[in-house]
């Protein structure tokens, strides 16, 4: 309020009117200016006497102006805010040797599933573990296919496939 009332101060009306209208006026002022951010609205107030009609007191609709070209304004000079992502991650070499424990046991795993013979000793013990938790769960494959077979008449999953009378 105290700037308006310098604005005031520094500006004449555009045609004489009373004092009481004058405040009226300023009351609506105040109204309108509490649409924008309030940094928005004191410096639309501080640029007022420099601008065009500066001389004169400002009317809502050249305030209201003023402050929309003040916003965009700050909208342009401020770049968008990009979400924060997260630098490109490089795999380190222990995490590489890892993954390639794992690929290996699980490759070793399947070959023992399919009845081929593997010579774990090149695996560690990630790579070992890797290796019996895959083959664990080919064995309860293997199991819960075991038991379709039988449920199904068959005497295991070998005749069970070869005849292909699965149904659902």
């Amino acid at each position: 309020m105290q700037k308006l009332s310098g604005l005031m101060a520094v500006t004449m009306p555009r045609q004489p009117i009373s004092e009481d209208a004058q405040k009226e006026g300023a009351r609506l002022l105040l109204g309108m200016l509490t649409e924008f951010p309030g940094a928005i609205a004191l410096e639309a107030i501080e640029r007022w006497p420099r601008s065009e009609n500066g001389r004169f007191f400002p009317t809502l609709n050249e305030l209201r102006d003023l402050c929309l070209s003040i916003r965009a304004e700050r909208r342009r000079a401020q770049p968008l805010a990009l979400p924060a992502q997260e630098p490109a991650r490089r795999d380190t070499a222990d995490e590489r040797a890892e993954m390639r424990q794992l690929m290996l046991a699980f490759n070793l795993a399947t070959l023992a599933h399919n009845g081929k013979q593997v010579d774990t000793s090149v695996l560690d013990e990630t790579g070992m573990a890797e290796f019996v938790r895959v083959r664990g769960l080919y064995a309860a494959d293997q199991g819960r296919l075991e038991g379709i077979a039988k449920a199904k008449g068959f005497r295991n999953v070998a005749e069970l496939m070869a005849n292909r009378r699965l149904t659902p």
